[in-house]
């Protein structure tokens, strides 16, 4: 289970508690309350590597060198427990090493025209989305000819592309000890579907050294992807499908006053329908953010200010643009005459 606000911590784990559930807190919302104290590229990065590591060892090396950056850092990383938002403290049982929540951002921005509308529009347009995803969705994997899931196929091809910077040397049984080129050992079991790196346990595909080792012994890999990734189970998933409904004017009636929503109050401004951005996130568009960049006014062409506030008078501006000019015309004819050098030799 996934969550993102602190507040709602103690209803997530008594519901785990009582449904035998793992608990995750959602690593991008951690980040971005953390690096409000503590920004930088620098511990961007270790932070991601710290969520994304797959053993509880390289964890600790990261934490350190964090540590060792900014004690302050540390002390605020570790108050939110790591088993709730790195990736070497998640149970395996799941077959998922999923560290941000983006499924219910995917899904908010799914139903983006249904959140406007009232209650009951809102369930009947949702509703007619999910039955229409439903056979759209088993259509599309019938037609596949294949027992793994194509998504999943993906992922395993970027792992054998991997398998050329490793060396597996066979045991004798069912276990191989692979080396890669960083220097790293790993031990597979290719029985219980076991890495020392964790990555093949966390996520249900066979990692870099489980291809190597499962190569070694002319075996395939797809053979060793977990059950939940298979074609069969995909389509179990699907097969039920959502049965259609009558409209309103069958519905039984009650004999009560019909609830009516509140009145609408226009809000001042254009409505927003985007997610909003935290401090320092990407966004979607194309263009570049001026956020950095000095601003600089078009009168004085001085620094801090725009036209709009300058407070320059009239003989400073014509001055400063004066000098503006004779520059620019200047560093023309040095580029001209450099361009005309170049020619000549």
């Amino acid at each position: 289970m996934l969550w993102n606000r602190r507040e709602t911590f103690g209803l997530v784990k008594m519901t785990c508690r009582g449904f035998k559930l793992s608990a995750r807190c959602c690593a991008r919302h951690i980040y971005a309350n953390w690096r409000k104290n503590h920004p930088g590229v620098v511990l961007k990065n270790m932070f991601w590597r710290a969520a994304k590591t797959s053993t509880v060892e390289e964890f600790n090396l990261i934490m350190e060198e964090i540590k060792g950056i900014s004690p302050l850092a540390y002390t605020d990383l570790v108050k939110t427990e790591p088993r709730y938002w790195s990736r070497a403290f998640f149970d395996i049982l799941t077959a998922c090493e999923m560290v941000d929540n983006n499924l219910s951002e995917c899904f908010n921005s799914w139903i983006v025209e249904a959140r406007y509308k009232p209650i009951i529009q809102l369930l009947d347009d949702i509703r007619l989305q999910i039955m229409e995803r439903i056979h759209k969705k088993r259509d599309a994997m019938s037609a596949v000819e294949c027992k793994i899931c194509p998504r999943i196929i993906k992922k395993l091809n970027k792992c054998i592309e991997g398998t050329q910077f490793c060396k597996s040397t066979w045991t004798g049984g069912d276990e191989c000890e692979v080396r890669d080129t960083n220097g790293g050992q790993w031990v597979v079991d290719m029985v219980n579907k076991v890495c020392s790196c964790r990555r093949w346990q966390l996520s249900g595909i066979p990692c870099i050294h489980g291809c190597v080792a499962l190569f070694s012994m002319n075996r395939n890999p797809e053979e060793k992807v977990d059950d939940c990734f298979s074609k069969a189970v995909y389509m179990k998933a699907y097969e039920n499908i959502l049965r259609p409904m009558k409209g309103a004017m069958f519905w039984p009636h009650t004999g009560l006053p019909d609830i009516l929503p509140p009145k609408a109050r226009r809000m001042p401004g254009r409505p927003k329908k985007n997610r909003r951005k935290e401090q320092g996130e990407v966004g979607a568009g194309m263009k570049l953010g001026k956020k950095g960049v000095a601003m600089r006014c078009s009168k004085c062409l001085l620094y801090g200010h725009n036209k709009t506030t300058c407070k320059a008078s009239d003989e400073e501006i014509n001055e400063r643009q004066r000098e503006a000019a004779e520059a620019k015309k200047a560093h023309s004819e040095a580029a001209r005459a450099q361009a005309a050098a170049k020619v000549r030799f």
